[in-house]
């Protein structure tokens, strides 16, 4: 891992969901500390449980690496170690059959005990895939390998399988505490009785316990629950719900609707946090499933009343999480700084937003930074950003690269993308704005939310002459009295066709940001006849204004979209509301990333020679863009890069569409070149 760290790195990067140099995995063998109050105290639901976990000893080569007498010797110090373990995990060790390196069984076990073994599950075979094959755990087969079993067959360690030590727990029911309980027991009595014979496991600062495979570096933990969800599993987001959840699903039995649900993170991860999330996320399920035996209606993981399962719901714990595994920028500022969160942590603003409602988004996404939510933390009403500067300030001056001192002016320019009009250019421009007085859309209550659909329908209502449209309530919300049922199938397809349409959240930060919450109730969509201009009603904020332009305008678009807030912020003004916006910020969005302006930009460029160009990520990145992908026919599609802290709308449109212009004249230069030298020849 360090000689040839510029391959593992990488592989360790792609495989654990961005992990990078800076990062330092924690590790927590602290018993004490893991959730042990019983989710299925009936074991209703849950068959069993089991724990696996590897270890290497400092000073060998790995199974992979290793000579026959390294391994021999290997043998010899894990088998003493396992047979001087007592109580509930003390046993005997049996050599693999064919095995004479072991002197107390030379020949290896019976054929009775190879059968009691595999009866129990508790036996592993010589390795028949060309990977594993090629990488070298086959060698000398079956010598100096052995299987440990305790006298309840609940305990068991292979010795020089795939890692020097492999541990496995079970136990039948729901006990997941207790089976780690015990794991870290016999973990203890196994790393003194090796420290006395000068052994140690090899663990590094940086990626925690060190395995054969990278992709079990870190706690190096797996945690298997087989459980049987009779009316969950039917569910055709049975799979996505327990993804959200940090948890994989495999079908073990599909007749009897048995699956086993493990962890999907090993590194950046503690093993006391592997435990307490997989607790969290089994309460919901078994809940879930409870509701659906009742007859009721099911909403997802963060879609329904309660917040997303993962960082306290009620309040900041005492203790500063492990934040190794998450990536967001919020993540790295509490990491280099932890008295932010010690200072800020009993606080809420004066509406009762917290501490853990800001931060939940990137305290509960573990691996790479959300696209949509690149800073990991989210304001729960205008009064967050002085209640918490501490947190926020750090990370909008990160994202915007400006100081977060400097008034904001509101400020057109004639300017085009592509002057020559040769390109199929269209343009997508957003305006994000919030009620002041209101909680956003990540914090607000049930009747709140309601409360800003019926102020913002009316505002729109009131704007008809300039902008006749029509209000469509997502399918299935109640919220609208003239539409009980939401809109119909074909006005959402219609919709959908236009590009305004939303749907509800399923990215993790999303709903840990409580965007989710209620769904779909007290949301939908206003759209003009022509469907050229929209606003999407608690979404991400509590308005969002769009236009769609097909000339490549921006300028065009800014200007609608300006002339609908301004007309929208008129008729709320009667109701005795106005949008949230400060001096030292401008508008307040929930999402730290579009402040000031509120304004997010999108383009599709039909542009078939730049979509070929190998540097188009660079291309992109070197002129403040963001390239979204590339489509058939040529299309190039693209974003803003950052946000628009410290500058007016027209002068953000004007960088955005300078950059586009630049982009095509590039590729339109390239084109030229090589027509004259093919002319030239």
């Amino acid at each position: 891992y360090n000689v040839f760290s510029d391959l593992f790195d990488e592989a360790i990067r792609i495989r654990h969901h961005g992990f990078c140099n800076e990062l330092k995995h924690e590790t927590d063998l602290d018993s004490s500390r893991v959730d042990s109050e019983p989710f299925d105290p009936t074991n209703k639901y849950v068959l069993s449980v089991k724990l696996a976990t590897v270890r290497n000893l400092r000073g060998f080569r790995f199974p992979s690496a290793c000579s026959l007498d390294e391994r021999r010797e290997l043998e010899r110090a894990l088998a003493g170690a396992l047979c001087s373990l007592e109580g509930d995990v003390a046993g005997h060790y049996y050599a693999l059959p064919g095995s004479c390196s072991f002197s107390s069984s030379p020949g290896g076990m019976s054929e009775e005990q190879e059968a009691l073994l595999q009866g129990a599950g508790l036996l592993f075979q010589e390795p028949d895939s060309t990977l594993l094959l090629s990488s070298g755990i086959g060698r000398h087969w079956p010598d100096a390998r052995g299987v440990f079993a305790s006298n309840q067959r609940d305990f068991a360690a292979w010795v020089n399988e795939e890692d020097h030590l492999r541990l496995l727990v079970s136990e039948r029911g729901s006990n997941l505490s207790g089976a780690f309980v015990r794991l870290c027991r016999a973990l203890e009595a196994l790393q003194s009785s090796l420290a006395d014979a000068g052994h140690t496991f090899v663990h590094s600062e940086r990626l925690g316990f060190l395995t054969s495979c990278p992709s079990n570096v870190g706690a190096a933990l797996r945690a298997n629950v087989r459980v049987r969800l009779p009316m969950l599993s039917q569910e055709r987001s049975f799979v996505d719900m327990c993804r959200v959840l940090h948890l994989n699903a495999r079908i073990v039995d599909r007749d009897n609707d048995v699956w086993d649900l493990t962890n999907t993170q090993v590194l950046g991860l503690s093993e006391v946090d592997v435990m307490n999330s997989m607790a969290r996320g089994f309460r919901w399920l078994l809940t879930a499933e409870e509701t659906l035996a009742h007859g009721m209606p099911l909403a997802r993981p963060g879609l329904g009343q309660e917040p997303l399962p993962g960082l306290s719901n009620t309040s900041c714990p005492a203790k500063l999480p492990s934040l190794a595994g998450n990536r967001s920028r919020v993540a790295q500022i509490l990491r280099e700084d932890p008295s932010i969160y010690a200072a800020l942590r009993s606080k809420q603003t004066t509406a009762g937003v917290s501490l853990l409602q800001v931060i939940k988004p990137g305290m509960d996404s573990w691996g790479s930074a959300c696209q949509a939510m690149p800073l990991g933390l989210v304001a729960g009403d205008a009064e967050c950003y002085e209640t918490f500067a501490a947190v926020f300030d750090p990370c909008v001056a990160a994202f915007h690269s400006c100081a977060t001192n400097v008034p904001h002016p509101l400020g057109t320019s004639g300017m085009t993308i592509d002057p020559t009009g040769q390109h199929q250019i269209t343009v997508r421009l957003c305006v994000s704005r919030n009620l002041e007085g209101m909680r956003f859309p990540t914090a607000c209550s049930f009747d709140e939310r309601r409360e800003v659909e019926r102020a913002l329908t009316c505002a729109l209502l009131v704007v008809h002459n300039k902008f006749p449209g029509t209000y469509f309530p997502l399918r299935g919300s109640p919220s609208f009295l003239p539409k009980p049922h939401g809109m119909t199938m074909e006005d959402e397809q219609q919709l959908r066709t236009n590009g305004l349409l939303f749907q509800a959240p399923t990215n993790v930060a999303s709903l840990a940001a409580g965007l989710g919450r209620d769904w779909p109730d007290g949301r939908g969509v206003f759209a003009t006849r022509d469907y050229s201009l929209g606003a999407r009603i608690n979404e991400e904020e509590h308005i969002t204004l769009m236009a769609v332009h097909h000339d490549g305008n921006m300028h065009v678009a800014l200007t609608t979209v300006l002339a609908a807030e301004q007309a929208i912020a008129g008729g709320l003004q009667k109701d005795g509301y106005s949008f949230a916006r400060s001096v030292r910020l401008g508008f307040l969005t929930a999402l730290p990333e579009r402040l000031c302006t509120g304004i997010a930009l999108s383009v599709s460029m039909q542009a078939p020679g730049l979509a070929a160009r190998a540097d188009l990520q660079q291309l992109c990145e070197t002129r403040g863009l963001r390239l979204l992908g590339v489509g058939r026919a040529g299309f190039v599609e693209l974003a803003s890069q950052g946000g628009s802290f410290g500058v007016s709308e027209v002068a953000f449109v004007d960088s955005i569409t300078s950059a586009c212009a630049s982009l095509l004249a590039s590729i339109d230069s390239d084109e030229h070149c090589g027509s004259c030298q093919r002319q030239h020849q």
